[in-house]
């Protein structure tokens, strides 16, 4: 049992300064001075002053945290619950999409066979155009080919002094 002699309170070490803590009274009177439960104060372990102050802050801080992790998780859980409901609700516009292309691309295909056997000399004619404008490009395009290659073999320079 650690006692306090009148020497130690007038001149606290380091320990003691930290723990200490002013309290202004609310009538005028003299400011005393009262130290908390510092690790060499030698005073019992009573949870008022700084010490206390910090219990209560560490005890609030983690009940703000759990508070936190708790509104943390409730918000994810939505978010993920929103992302599961997008994700099939994009997948059944996909599909209705799909179906829908296949369907029209089929009605196309049935119109093309359709006409094809009804006007074949429509689709001939059609085919033998765009055979001749391919060939028609392909000339053009070899013809400028080779007259941009073409350079002269031979060089002559010739300088008079």
């Amino acid at each position: 049992m650690n006692t306090i002699r009148d020497n130690e309170l007038a001149m606290p070490s380091g320990y003691e300064v930290e723990a200490a803590t002013i309290v202004t009274p609310v009538s005028g009177g003299a400011t005393p001075v009262t130290y908390g439960s510092g690790i060499d104060s030698g005073i019992g372990s009573s949870q008022s002053g700084l010490r206390g102050k910090l219990d209560s802050l560490k005890s609030r801080g983690t009940e703000k945290l759990s508070n936190l992790k708790s509104r943390g998780s409730d918000k994810l859980h939505d978010l993920q619950h929103q992302m599961h409901h997008i994700q099939h609700q994009l997948h059944d516009r996909t599909a209705m999409a799909k179906s829908s292309l296949r369907t029209n691309m089929d009605r196309q295909v049935t119109n093309v066979n359709t006409s094809m056997r009804e006007n074949p000399m429509k689709w001939v004619g059609i085919a033998a155009g765009a055979g001749f404008g391919i060939g028609l490009i392909g000339r053009i395009m070899h013809w400028k080919n080779q007259h941009r290659h073409m350079t002269p073999t031979l060089v002559i320079i010739e300088s008079s002094c």
